[in-house]
């Protein structure tokens, strides 16, 4: 039998690809100027909303601004979050990789906030940082991946020896947790590290209550 890309993959690809040439391809579509932003926006709780909007919390995963960028969230999904999705099905992978996106902005967010208020960051940057691609909902799968299949061996280009998920994302986390911490407001790597661990714990969650075939 040969590899098979599950339905909730192939949906993903899909509005990958559209969002992908939409924004990229199409010179009469400029995505700075449209009348809602695709792209996730900090909000504040005393200073308003900026231009932060409900909906960037479901397009600002789609929004990839290179080839490379694009390819690095493919490859997650179709080697990492096939096995999630034939595991437990399109809806609870879906769920994974929507809840991995909010959460990891919004958690990116209140940090944000946080050093707004102690100072840390200019408004004026606060208000312009953006988010966009999935790599928040992507960690969410790579995350699930390292609590669903500790285990698992896998080979990474250049290593020549199998590292077990657990170790190789554990390792891949503790970079993002260094380079948030000593970033200068790396909302990025909040992000990514914030889809990590929700991702950790969706899966723990799922497999405490006996779902999923495996």
């Amino acid at each position: 039998m040969g590899f098979e890309i599950t339905a909730g993959i192939k949906k993903l690809l899909i509005i990958l690809s559209v969002f992908y040439i939409a924004t990229n391809a199409l010179p009469m579509i400029d995505i700075e100027n449209l009348p809602i932003s695709l792209t996730y926006f900090n909000f504040s709780f005393t200073d308003g909303l900026g231009r932060f909007n409900p909906i960037q919390l479901l397009t600002y995963p789609f929004i990839h601004v290179g080839i490379f960028h694009l390819l690095s969230t493919l490859i997650v999904l179709i080697f990492f979050g096939n096995v999630i999705e034939m595991g437990f099905g399109e809806k609870r992978f879906l769920q994974l990789f929507f809840v991995s996106a909010a959460g990891a902005a919004l958690i990116s967010n209140l940090i944000a906030i946080f050093e707004l208020y102690l100072g840390k960051v200019d408004p004026n940057v606060f208000f312009t940082s953006t988010l966009y691609g999935a790599s928040g909902a992507t960690f969410g799968i790579l995350g699930a991946f390292a609590a669903f299949a500790p285990d698992r061996e896998l080979i990474i280009f250049p290593i020549p020896m199998p590292i077990k998920a657990k170790y190789l994302i554990g390792l891949y986390g503790l970079m993002q947790f260094y380079k948030a911490y000593t970033g200068d407001n790396n909302y990025v790597a909040y992000a990514q590290l914030a889809g990590l661990l929700i991702g950790i714990e969706m899966m723990r969650n799922w497999k405490r209550n006996g779902l999923g075939r495996w």
